[in-house]
């Protein structure tokens, strides 16, 4: 059994390493780790093995730290416009996924944070990891949202809503699921299986984080990566809204394509008339009617770079209306 297994991983590596199968040599990899029989130690060791023969043979500058069940652990790079994170907490989210692209040496990638959201181990929340959140994670802050508590690394990963922020990211290591490192070497953004288990609300949320997190990393140069989405039907206004604030937050060259491939992929709300560019969104912003749910005062009150893009006779009107939310 041993060394069928050796054989299947280390054929897998060399296919990988002469470009004649490229494409599958992590499954295969993956397949490898997953059938190895744990009762044998040479079947882990080898197994183990093949891990870091495709690391090196893909990633030499890599520096791999330990390898297990669900994933492996490198050491952390932090690129210039990252700084470590306090001391006991680790990153989560898009700063996770720029530490995983530079300590596996992305040298043809370059990556944006937009915000900094931190994770720590523990059962409960203490007043340090309020006065941090409020520090480090000013906007989520605002609205409620602190420093996620997590039991274990395993049980993180199979909640998250995207494949590729299977990872966190500490002052000394970058940890990340075998699913996350499939999808970020073949450039693929894809929801979880947990995620499809998720309200309507929460999968058109994803649905549009999803294209919104494309459209940034072709923005940076990137090769604008293969898409997998679970919503196929038009997105209701607020999670559209959701990600056209942050998508702005960005550039707006990247609300403008992230607009476009909403449109391409018949993900535009209903209630605007298939606008085509940021500017034709924004004009039928300010004109949208209280019927459409969200009113323009609404708007301009939760979606700040939307506001911001607004004309200022319309932000100023908005101010000035009494109108509520919508039923």
């Amino acid at each position: 059994m041993a060394t069928g297994v050796k054989f299947q991983g280390l054929e897998a590596i060399k296919q990988a390493a002469d470009g004649r199968r490229s494409a599958d040599a992590l499954a295969a990899v993956r397949r490898t780790r997953s059938d190895y029989d744990p009762s044998r130690a040479t079947s882990h060791t080898i197994c183990e093995e093949t891990v870091r023969l495709w690391i090196f043979q893909n990633y030499p500058d890599a520096h791999l730290i330990l390898t297990n069940d669900w994933g492996i652990t490198l050491e952390v790079r932090f690129p210039k416009n990252c700084p470590p994170p306090p001391e006991g907490y680790a990153y989560k989210g898009g700063a996770a996924r720029a530490m995983l692209q530079h300590s596996l040496r992305f040298c043809n990638t370059s990556s944006h944070v937009r915000d900094l959201d931190l994770i720590r181990v523990a059962a409960a929340e203490d007043q340090i990891d309020q006065s941090v959140a409020k520090r480090i994670m000013k906007e989520d802050h605002r609205f409620g949202h602190g420093i996620e508590l997590i039991s274990t690394f395993k049980q993180y990963f199979d909640t998250r809503d995207i494949t590729q922020n299977e990872v966190i990211a500490s002052r000394s290591r970058v940890i990340v699921s075998y699913t996350a490192l499939h999808d970020s070497h073949h450039n693929i953004l894809r929801p979880t299986e947990f995620a499809k288990t998720q309200t309507n609300a929460s999968q058109q949320l994803i649905s549009a984080k999803i294209i919104r997190i494309a459209c940034e990393m072709a923005y940076s140069g990137n090769v604008f990566p293969t898409i997998q989405l679970t919503w196929s039907d038009p997105l209701e206004l607020f999670p559209f809204l959701v990600h056209l604030d942050r998508a702005l937050q960005r550039a707006t060259r990247v609300a403008d394509r992230y607009i476009g491939e909403l449109a391409t992929r018949g993900l535009t709300p209903s209630t605007l008339n298939s606008p085509q560019s940021l500017s034709d969104t924004l004009m039928q912003l300010q004109n949208i009617p209280n019927s459409a749910g969200l009113n323009l005062k609404t708007i301009v009150k939760s979606f700040p770079a939307i506001a911001a893009n607004l004309q200022p006779s319309f932000q100023q009107k908005a101010q000035k209306r009494k109108v509520f939310l919508g039923a």
